[in-house]
């Protein structure tokens, strides 16, 4: 029997949430994932000791998970990336190139867009 293959898609947002997902910038093969859409996305309040009525406001989406994946030298840039905040490219010319991945001062993170799939080929 053929094994399903697992495949997960990134692409990083310009700006959180757009009105149309970007396509993904690159691909890996992962091991399993276990990301998902949050099962109840609501924020549910419940007043005091009565047995009163719960108040129920929508909640932030947020999809919870994780994916795991053996580390390689073509995509752990991305993650550095996402996980850090900042990159930064120097061409080198003929000789060596830099890339410099460190902190951001920002407390908010880049979003980015994840696509999982698993086929059967």
């Amino acid at each position: 029997m053929t094994e399903p293959r697992r495949y997960a898609g990134f692409c990083e947002e310009q700006n959180f949430n757009p009105a149309s997902a970007p396509e993904a910038t690159f691909h890996i093969d992962i091991a399993s994932a276990s990301l998902d859409t949050p099962s109840d996305p609501n924020l549910h309040f419940e007043g005091g000791m009565s047995r009163g009525r719960k108040i129920i406001r929508p909640g932030y989406y947020a999809p919870a998970g994780n994916i795991v994946y053996p580390i390689d030298i073509r995509s752990i840039g991305y993650f550095l990336k996402w996980a850090l905040g900042l990159y930064k490219f120097t061409d080198g010319g003929e000789g060596t190139n830099t890339h410099e991945i460190y902190p951001s001062e920002d407390t908010v993170l880049p979003s980015y867009t994840v696509r999982l799939g698993k086929d059967i080929f």
